[in-house]
């Protein structure tokens, strides 16, 4: 796996430098997160109450890429230097339908989810 790849594609999503153990990023769009997940660095499947990338997030940011994603990326020198997708979230005006598609996507199972006419956010634990 080329590490120094993924934090390169991850940089501009980082707000602070680079962690010691793990660095969060936010903002991340959906062709972003493509190409970090075709090149094998984003940990796809069901953890703890989320269905996963594949099934909950990257359907959701198809259909909405408005959205982005933010989650954490593990430090280069562990053995699982993986990405984790903790939730979306959206800073601008959607519509009634969008409102309603997150909420039936997140507000049941996410740890914490926020909706409004003009902001939405989840993260899953």
């Amino acid at each position: 796996m080329n590490i120094e790849l993924r934090d390169e594609i991850l940089r501009p999503y980082i707000p602070n430098a680079l962690g010691k153990s793990l660095s969060r990023f936010r903002g991340l769009p959906l062709d972003v997160l493509e190409t970090l997940v075709a090149h094998g660095f984003v940990a796809l499947g069901k953890w703890n109450r989320c269905a996963g990338v594949d099934s909950l997030f990257l359907p959701f940011l198809r259909r909405h890429p408005e959205f982005t994603a933010h989650g954490y990326a593990v430090h280069k020198d562990r053995s699982d230097c993986r990405i984790t997708i903790e939730g979306v979230e959206c800073e601008k005006p959607m519509t009634d339908e969008t409102v309603s598609d997150f909420t039936n996507a997140f507000s049941l199972h996410a740890e914490e989810a926020r909706v409004s006419p003009s902001y939405a956010y989840c993260r899953f634990d």
